[in-house]
């Protein structure tokens, strides 16, 4: 199995910020997703749209800072090219 980094973008809809905000684009490392009240737990296919109460946490990794999004509607699509960092075993 391998590793791919890959650029995706956010849009989110009817959106509320909780916590400071980090300079975008950022590197995250980390987050959650809960729409519903149900946590996604697996990875994320792209692109993917979610509809509902959604709660968004990202984590950001230059300045360790971590954000809740709350919003009706999460969307997430790919954007430039996929890349390999490392085989996983």
């Amino acid at each position: 199995m391998t590793g791919w980094i890959q650029n995706a973008l956010f849009t989110l809809s009817d959106a509320s910020l909780e916590g400071d905000p980090f300079k975008l684009p950022a590197d995250l490392y980390d987050g959650t997703l809960v729409v519903d009240g149900t946590e996604i737990r697996t990875l994320l296919a792209l692109p993917s749209e979610y509809v509902g109460e959604i709660v968004l946490t990202l984590s950001d990794r230059q300045s360790g800072t971590t954000v809740l999004f709350r919003c009706s509607r999460l969307t997430i699509a790919a954007t430039g090219e996929a890349e390999y960092v490392e085989d996983v075993e």
